[in-house]
């Protein structure tokens, strides 16, 4: 399937990408990052599921992800999804802008992903997050 965004062009196996897609979704990390990640994308970037989904991808199945950082309340996310297909055309601008920041980046002939940089989103779980990847300890509490 050929896709066509802004300047950018993308010849797309939707069908592959489909299937990878819901064996990563059912596969998907289930730590408390990762569920905070699930519960609050849609309503902080509604935009990116329907985006993502023009390339048969759920929007709750990363291939990779880590909280990078979190801090005044906040943890920044760093999604990256897998596409099987090829980027026909690089656009002048080297990101897609869907109310937050895509680059698209060849991996192989078969391949491309769409990296996603700074998602932040708010602490949005009753449980306390895990702490150790930056100062959190200042609102590691739902009551706050």
């Amino acid at each position: 399937m050929i896709l066509q965004l802004d300047d950018w062009t993308f010849d797309i196996d939707i069908e592959k990408t489909q299937s990878y897609s819901t064996l990563e979704q059912a596969e998907h990390c289930n730590c408390a990052y990762c569920r905070n990640f699930y519960a609050g994308i849609d309503e902080k970037y509604p935009l990116l599921r329907p985006f993502l989904a023009k390339f048969g991808i759920h929007v709750d199945a990363p291939d990779q992800m880590s909280p990078l950082d979190i801090s005044s309340r906040q943890i920044i996310y760093d999604p990256m999804y897998h596409v099987f297909g090829r980027i026909l055309h690089q656009g002048s601008q080297t990101v897609i802008r869907v109310g937050i920041e895509i680059e698209p980046m060849a991996i192989d002939e078969d391949r491309f992903c769409l990296q996603i940089y700074d998602l932040q989103l708010p602490w949005l779980l009753e449980e306390l997050y895990e702490t150790g990847i930056s100062d959190a300890t200042a609102w590691n509490s739902p009551l706050q």
